[in-house]
């Protein structure tokens, strides 16, 4: 795993802070954050709970100035599992959580079975398709309602 030192936190955007940060929250389990007030506070704070979490993280975190390169392509299934968090009942995440269970399910299993079980109506007449059945669960994965195995 990378350490950074206050130097290397100093010259990255308030944005790629709080990223980080939040990569480290979720190895430690504290709450993760949406922005910082001061990029002084953002460092200081990023470099206390690194401290905690870097001898027991076991994934390198990658430098958050940088987007990926590596894109999911369609042909790689995808399988998702029940994260700790909890929608309000009858909402279109309450029924994705309820169709994952215990165990895990495969992305298509789980728009199939939305499509199925949600009787939400959403423009006018028109039913729940596959494309409102994806953004539902894309929305679930990044709310973190449902995480990727």
């Amino acid at each position: 795993m990378k350490l950074y030192n206050q130097a290397e936190l100093s010259t990255l955007k308030l944005s790629d802070i709080a990223d980080l940060y939040n990569r480290y929250a979720s190895i430690t389990g504290d709450k993760p954050v949406t922005k910082f007030r001061d990029k002084p506070t953002a460092v200081k704070r990023t470099l206390e709970i690194q401290a905690i979490a870097a001898p027991t993280a076991e994934e390198p975190v990658a430098n958050p100035a940088k987007k990926s390169a590596k894109k999911e392509t369609k042909d790689e299934p995808r399988n998702f599992k029940l994260s700790d968090l909890r929608p309000k009942e009858n909402t279109a995440f309450h029924t994705l959580i309820s169709l994952i269970g215990t165990g895990g399910i495969s992305e298509k299993d789980l728009i199939e079975g939305f499509i199925e079980n949600y009787s939400f109506q959403y423009k006018g007449d028109k039913e729940v398709d596959i494309s409102f059945a994806k953004g539902y669960v894309s929305g679930a994965l990044r709310g973190g309602y449902i995480v990727q195995v």
